[in-house]
């Protein structure tokens, strides 16, 4: 069981590595934090549209919250099979 979490495990760090660099690509993620981090810094008066942040936030939020039912499936996974080990 052990080899097939430790695979299971190599092959979620490769998608979410993918998922993660297209979300940034696509999304313009890093420039969004630039200009929001500039913003609350005030060294810039641009503002950036709600509508766009609201969106990159609630992809935000949907990957942690899968992140957090990946993570809660794996302590499940471990403590049952340390019971029955």
């Amino acid at each position: 069981m052990l080899t097939l979490m430790q695979y299971l495990q190599k092959e979620c760090d490769s998608q979410s590595s993918q998922i993660i660099d297209e979300f940034r690509k696509h999304r313009d993620f890093d420039r969004k934090v630039q200009m929001v981090s500039s913003f609350m810094n005030s060294k810039s008066e641009t503002k950036i549209n709600p509508k766009d942040l609201d969106m990159v936030l609630h992809e935000l939020t949907l990957l942690n919250a899968r992140t957090e039912l990946y993570a809660r499936f794996v302590r499940k996974l471990v403590m049952v099979l340390n019971f029955t080990i």
